[in-house]
């Protein structure tokens, strides 16, 4: 009797689900795993870099596992340490070779990756002709 509501409120959610076209659901997840494939590459190509023996598999799996991390702790800011402490942790049970150094030259090009990109999208923001617009008549 208590379940009732909740269960008929998924039910509703699940039928504007159904509602969707095929062929763009499809298209949603299979451009959802072709990001998740990059990130494990660009992984990859990081510890390859950097040394570290790890496969592609294992890149891949290393991607996955610390998604998970990044959820569990959404309540930490871009889960600052703990995605950290997973890398580290996967590191050694890949068997890398000091793990330590490898995992914080990982995050360490991690997280100087996502400042470039933060800083080409402020960029683009500003230098667009609406926020510059805004941007000044603020400043009056």
């Amino acid at each position: 009797q208590r379940l009732t509501p909740p269960l008929r409120k998924l039910d509703t959610s699940l039928a504007v689900v159904k509602r969707i076209p095929r062929t763009q659901l499809l298209s949603s997840i299979g451009l959802f795993i072709c990001g998740r494939l990059a990130l494990g590459a660009e992984n990859f190509v990081i510890l390859s870099l950097l040394s570290g023996d790890v496969s592609l598999s294992q890149a891949l799996c290393m991607e996955a596992l610390v998604s998970v991390i990044r959820i569990a702790f959404f309540f930490i800011p871009s889960a600052l340490g703990a995605q950290e402490v997973g890398y580290f942790v996967l590191l050694r049970a890949f068997g890398v070779d000091d793990p330590e150094v490898t995992a914080a030259a990982f995050t360490i090009t991690k997280r100087a990756k996502e400042l470039v990109w933060l800083g080409i999208g402020y960029l683009a923001m500003f230098s667009s002709p609406k926020i510059a617009f805004a941007r000044d008549s603020i400043r009056m």
